[in-house]
Formats: structure tokens, sequence, C-alpha cells
């Protein structure tokens, strides 16, 4: 599993990567709402567009290539309950990361990007080690599976088939956090396409 988690990790920092490369921030969404012709091609393409769709597409690619992996270096043939809940939980994650930083660059923030940038490290730092300190990881205390799929880390402890459903929960608290960060973000859009 060693080789799994590096992976993991390399591929989500090279979406993270990706998202701050390619979304726009308030001036230029302006500008694209604007624009008369919005197709699906310049959701895709344009370089100004809301980087929603690239980024699922980005995050689509990144998904090819890790799902294979798990399957392969993570025991997943084994194990193909968990091996989905890690990889369902892994994409979520990344679609929270994608629809934050969104939001974040088309609000009215002065310095966005420290702001999108700041936040996602401290989501991404913090809760580990607050949890490690405390000593609520899932093979001591199997409760904080919940805590940790929330905050991004949906593998750790899977090999306790009693941590799958402290997993399945905190999945279903990430899809709340996900729908609740869509509605915000479709408001922020709305709102700069009345400007």
């Amino acid at each position: 599993t060693g080789a799994f988690v590096a992976m993991a990790i390399i591929s989500v920092m090279m979406v993270f990567l990706l998202i701050f490369a390619s979304v726009p921030q308030r001036q230029a969404l302006i500008e694209w709402f604007r624009y008369p012709n919005r197709g699906l091609q310049s959701w895709i393409w344009a370089d100004k567009s809301p980087m929603l769709l690239a980024s699922l597409i980005h995050i689509g690619i990144v998904c090819g290539l890790l799902l294979p992996w798990m399957f392969l270096l993570s025991n997943g043939w084994q194990y193909p309950l968990e091996t989905v809940m890690t990889f369902a939980g892994i994409v979520t994650t990344l679609l929270i990361y994608s629809v934050f930083v969104q939001t974040i660059m088309a609000g009215r923030t002065r310095n966005p990007f420290v702001w999108a940038a700041g936040s996602l490290a401290i989501w991404m730092v913090v809760p580990p080690i607050v949890l490690g300190v405390l000593r609520l990881t899932p093979d001591q205390v199997t409760t904080s599976a919940t805590l940790w799929t929330f905050f991004g880390y949906p593998f750790l402890g899977l090999e306790n088939n009693t941590t799958l459903i402290f997993t399945a929960v905190g999945l279903a608290l990430q899809w709340v956090l996900l729908g609740l960060l869509l509605w915000q973000c479709d408001r922020t859009l709305k709102q700069l396409r009345s400007s």
C-alpha cells in the first residue's frame, strides 16, 4: 500500500497544480460571461471560462490512471469494496478542492490565490496532524475513519472491515459538503452573470 499512497499523493498534487493553473479569476469570468456564444466547447477550451468542467476532465484523466494502480498495487482485487470507496473518496476530495478554489477565485476577495492556496493547505495539513496528535486513527478508534475520510484520507484503516461503515459515513459527509460548495459556487457565478 505504500506505493499506492505515494502515487495517490503525487496524483493529487498534480491535480492541485492543474486546478490553480487553469482557474480564472473574477475579472476574466466577468468578461467570459459577456461573451455571447458559450457552448460546451467554450466551457472546456476557453481560457476565461469557469474551470469546473475542465477540472472534471483533469480529474477524469487522473482517475483513469489511478484506478488501475489501485487494483494492482493495493490488493484491490481482494478488497474491491474498499478500493471503490477509496477511489470515490479521492475523487470527491479533488472535486471539493476544485469547486472551493473556483468559488474563492470568482468571489470578491482580495488576493484570492493566497486565500485559496492557504485554505486548501490548512484543510490538507492541519486535520491529519490534529487527529494524529490526538491518536484518533482508524486502527485505534474505528469511528475516526469518518473524520479521516471527510478530510480527504479515505485510504486509512480500510483493512479493518468495521471501519467500512464509518468510511461510508465520511464519504456521505463529503458529498454533502460538495453539494453545498456547488450551490455556493453557482450563486457566485450567477452574481457574476448579472454584474
